[in-house]
């Protein structure tokens, strides 16, 4: 019996570290490892979709380039209130986003995005979700970051 325990902790933890996951996971994400997506409805698979295509794109939302446009846009519809289109307040008021104290960069501490979800990778994957999965729908200035170059 012993023996027997052993050898199914043995399986178990062999399942484990090859990456299977032996037991099932519900809920809405995006494995990087495998790139297996899971969600439940058009909105979550979007986002999820979105995080897919950050990855393809060499994790463009971690980049200045992407945090620097953030900024423009947020700062564009500030100060202008005629330039406001149906994205500016959810990006503006976004979890995580223009706190300049945030240093550490692993993006999976959830000190990171100040002891919740947001940061500029959730924010990425979030507007490609407002748009319907719909570049064409995404505001100007950070069409780009979502286009895939062939």
């Amino acid at each position: 019996m012993k023996n027997l325990k052993l050898i199914f902790l043995l399986a178990f933890l062999s399942l484990f570290m090859s990456g299977a996951n032996p037991l099932p996971v519900t809920g809405n994400y995006f494995n990087i490892e495998t790139g297996y997506i899971s969600c439940s409805g058009d909105f979550a698979c979007w986002h999820e979709e979105a995080h897919a295509l950050d990855k393809k794109l060499g994790w463009i939302s971690r980049t200045g380039d992407w945090k620097y446009a953030i900024e423009v846009y947020r700062r564009v519809s500030w100060e202008c209130v005629i330039c406001r289109d149906k994205m500016s307040k959810d990006v503006e008021f976004f979890p995580g986003i223009g706190a300049p104290y945030l240093t550490d960069s692993n993006p999976m501490d959830l000190g990171f995005w100040q002891g919740g979800w947001g940061g500029h990778t959730e924010l990425y994957a979030m507007i490609y979700a407002w748009a319907a999965g719909k570049v064409s729908d995404i505001p100007s200035g950070l069409k780009e970051f979502y286009v895939v170059v062939p």
